[in-house]
């Protein structure tokens, strides 16, 4: 359908600080993807539309009253992996296959429903053929651009595709020129530049997939991390995604899950 936003999140744990030589604790890995995720239900259920919430199992096996709650409310759970701090793309087969598999079975025991997407930790990957193996159906690891010292993918299709038997279904970028405008991006740039690139994305395409962390809801401004990363968390970036919901739906967007924008029925 034309002009439908794929509203997605990321429900792990916050182990980012790891990589800036910041210990935390098991109770600040997960108390603020746990306070972000009430902070974004507030805006989703005020509004009452579906979105698509791919969670590990770390986060999940914490929390699994919150992700059944998430898909009785009629939201999608896709699979984020076993751990936030797990590399598919560089993982030995045998030992991804393992992982994948364990994974998906538990978080569909924690939810119960099919799992049928799955989202790579930091956007690392494995090959498409493993994910079909597990059982997936699509996969939307895909950010069709390039982020220094993460990855290149140029080259890569912005359109749903099929490849070895799993539809890929990328996360947006602006036309042409390939700039994101999601999570760090969409809070540094501004509403308007989210607005902007998500008119241009439909001009040329019938979908929007964005995804954000429910961490970036809570203030980390205090934390000893790059500006760019805890620039306008907390209570601006609720704002702001709260106006950008609204000025969706003042344009007669549709907001709906992945699973349903495929076409994928949602086995229970």
């Amino acid at each position: 359908m034309k002009g439908t936003i794929l509203l997605t999140f990321d429900l792990e744990e916050f182990d980012l600080p790891r990589e800036y030589g910041i210990k935390v604790s098991d109770e600040k890995e997960f108390e603020p993807p746990y306070r972000g995720l009430m902070k974004v239900l507030d805006i989703i259920d005020e509004f009452e539309f579906k979105c698509t919430f791919f969670a590990t199992n770390v986060f999940a096996d914490k929390n699994p009253s919150t992700i059944k709650n998430l898909k009785e409310k009629g939201h999608e759970i896709g699979s984020h992996g076993l751990s936030h701090a797990h590399n598919y793309s560089i993982m030995p087969v045998e030992e991804s296959i393992e992982k994948l598999k364990k994974c998906r079975t538990n978080l569909e025991t924690i939810c119960d429903c099919t799992v049928q997407g799955f989202r790579a930790p930091r956007l690392r990957h494995p090959a498409l053929t493993l994910l079909k193996e597990v059982g997936f159906l699509y996969d939307s690891s895909i950010h069709p651009t390039y982020v220094p010292g993460r990855y290149n993918n140029l080259e890569r299709s912005c359109d749903v595709k099929e490849y070895d038997g799993i539809t890929e279904i990328p996360i947006s970028v602006m036309p042409f020129i390939r700039l994101p405008y999601s999570w760090i991006w969409f809070r540094n740039l501004g509403v308007t530049y989210a607005k902007l690139a998500t008119q241009n994305t439909l001009a040329f395409r019938d979908f929007v997939n964005i995804y954000f962390h429910p961490w970036e809801f809570v203030d980390l401004t205090k934390m000893s991390i790059p500006r760019i990363i805890k620039r306008n968390t907390g209570e601006p970036m609720a704002k702001s995604l709260d106006e950008y919901v609204r000025w969706c739906l003042k344009k007669d967007f549709k907001f709906t899950t992945i699973s349903d924008y495929l076409g994928f029925k949602e086995v229970e």
